[in-house]
């Protein structure tokens, strides 16, 4: 298998990457992930001075307000941690090869030649949101593992998506993010995938999906516990079909449970 082997850039992220995340988190106050609760715990300033709502998320009065009551604090981030992206690359560099290769193994694809660089913002954000489209990921201050985990996590979430793309070819970019049922699927995955021998080789990382979807039950049985026999027990592409066809008969059921 021929490989292209894309690379890992972190570069800190400016304050109108900070704003514009922002200004999409503060409204989405429901459902299983609550960003804003997220955006007020580390802001807790944007709380005081404007009343959300959907329709403000592109409001440029509002955008200009947060922008405004952040500056200062976002400004001292940046001076006390001018080097944080630098000190990322070095952390990530040892493993971005090996792991590169081993991934494209585990899904049994080459990495598009389109792909030479994964830009990574780090900045003081509530959360870490990847962009399939253009390959980018957002992250914040954490330790050397968690730098490691996450980075293998945003990679996963891309190189799957192009197998996704190889195996249904009536896909739409609109269902790799939230709230599609593929979205849930794509999450639930990176424990399976990034689990395996071949991976953990490389980092002896705990690639857990999120916590809520250990919870699920399907017909008395633990829906990832389902998830994981799958993939122990098929190739990667019948994997992947079997897993999205027991999510798709059962998402009545998934999105109860993880809606609480």
């Amino acid at each position: 298998m021929k490989n292209n082997l894309p690379k890992i850039k972190f570069k800190n992220m400016d304050i109108d990457n900070v704003v514009e995340l922002l200004a999409w988190t503060v409204h989405e106050a429901d459902g299983p992930f609550p960003l804003s609760k997220f955006t007020y715990d580390m802001y807790p300033e944007l709380k005081m001075v404007v009343n959300w709502g959907p329709d403000k998320i592109d409001d440029p009065d509002v955008v200009s307000l947060i922008k405004s009551t952040i500056s200062k604090r976002y400004d001292e981030y940046l001076a006390g941690n001018i080097n944080l992206s630098d000190d990322y690359q070095k952390i990530w560099d040892e493993y971005n090869d090996n792991f590169m290769i081993a991934l494209s193994e585990r899904l049994n694809i080459s990495w598009p030649q389109d792909c030479n660089k994964i830009t990574a913002g780090v900045g003081l954000i509530p959360i870490y949101p990847r962009y399939i489209k253009p390959r980018t990921f957002d992250i914040g201050k954490m330790d050397r593992k968690s730098v490691i985990e996450t980075s293998m996590h945003e990679c996963c979430h891309f190189l799957f998506f192009e197998k996704w793309k190889e195996i249904y070819q009536d896909w739409k970019w609109e269902e790799f993010d939230s709230p599609h049922i593929i979205w849930y699927l794509s999450e639930m995955l990176v424990d399976p995938i990034l689990s395996c021998p071949e991976i953990q080789t490389i980092f002896d990382g705990n690639f857990r999906a999120y916590d809520l979807f250990y919870d699920v039950k399907i017909d008395g049985n633990f829906m990832m516990k389902h998830i994981s026999d799958i993939f122990k027990n098929n190739n990667i592409e019948d994997a992947i079909v079997k897993s999205y066809d027991y999510i798709l008969a059962n998402e009545k059921t998934i999105r109860e449970q993880c809606n609480g």
